[in-house]
């Protein structure tokens, strides 16, 4: 999902989900909604945009791939909070993870 988000920073919105998913006349599950949420870094000026992001990963290397490079569009938010997930060794709580 990286170079989504990244290509979603750099045009300044991404595009979420809301509402719980509809069914389908078919059967079929569809997303109800998407809503483009602005992700504009903050500007002084106009005391407005994004300050901090939170993430959330089991591995962040290819989060620090993207931030080494110095055109990163990264460097442009100032606050970066981390978030990790630490898996149980019970293949019964998430089967297949390793």
């Amino acid at each position: 999902f990286l170079r989504q988000y990244l290509q979603g920073f750099e045009e300044g919105f991404i595009y979420v989900a809301s509402g719980a998913r509809k069914v389908a006349a078919d059967g079929s599950r569809c997303v109800a909604n998407a809503r483009a949420i602005c992700v504009r870094p903050y500007d002084p000026s106009t005391r407005r945009g994004v300050v901090c992001i939170s993430w959330w990963s089991k591995n962040y290397q290819k989060w620090i791939e993207a931030y080494r490079r110095p055109d990163s569009v990264l460097h442009r938010y100032p606050v970066h909070i981390f978030n990790f997930t630490i898996n149980s060794d019970c293949p019964d709580i998430e089967p297949g993870v390793e």
